[in-house]
């Protein structure tokens, strides 16, 4: 249509990673062959589990015209578990350009090809899976007796880290 072509793509992703673990540790066993936690006359255990879900959608339209001027426009859109309980989605937008100038008629003939380009995009990390979270970890005082220490203050705002690039440059 007049030298103009687009390309439009979309797309979606999403994991759920689980991580559980279990550890138990014996001592002092009752005699030789005796090699199981369950036959120490000590024995100690410890668990932990962490778990998170995301979700991300993605969508971008890439203009063209003449086979010389190109321009991208696109965003991706994430949900996460990790997100404090008063943060919905965060989107990730994109935009860059393109010129061919090797098919401009005011460069020389040795010039086989020569492209200008230059983009602007966000990017993310999520959070850890349990920061939004008020945690304590547990603490063995005088005389082996249980209690807590505070381990993380929790942020139900909390949200993903995010920035800002900024590129430009040439091929040649």
């Amino acid at each position: 249509f007049g030298g103009l072509g687009q390309d439009f793509a979309f797309g979606a992703q999403g994991f759920w990673e689980s991580d559980k673990r279990n550890m138990a540790i014996g001592e002092g066993f009752a005699g030789p062959g005796v090699t199981t936690v369950g036959g120490a006359a000590l024995t100690f255990g410890s668990e932990s589990f962490s778990e998170t879900v995301n979700i991300g959608m993605f969508a971008q339209d890439r203009l063209a015209y003449a086979d010389k001027l190109f321009a991208t426009v696109g965003v991706r859109v994430d949900g996460n578990s990790a997100f404090g309980e008063n943060y919905g989605l965060q989107a990730y937008p994109k935009f860059d350009m393109a010129y061919q100038m090797s098919q401009a008629d005011f460069l020389p003939t040795f010039i086989s090809s020569l492209k200008l380009r230059g983009a602007i995009g966000k990017a993310g990390q999520f959070p850890g899976a349990f920061d939004q979270f008020r945690t304590f970890s547990p603490q063995t005082v005088l005389d082996d007796v249980a209690g807590v220490s505070p381990s993380n203050p929790g942020n139900a705002d909390l949200r993903p880290e995010t920035t800002t690039e900024i590129e430009g440059g040439f091929d040649g």
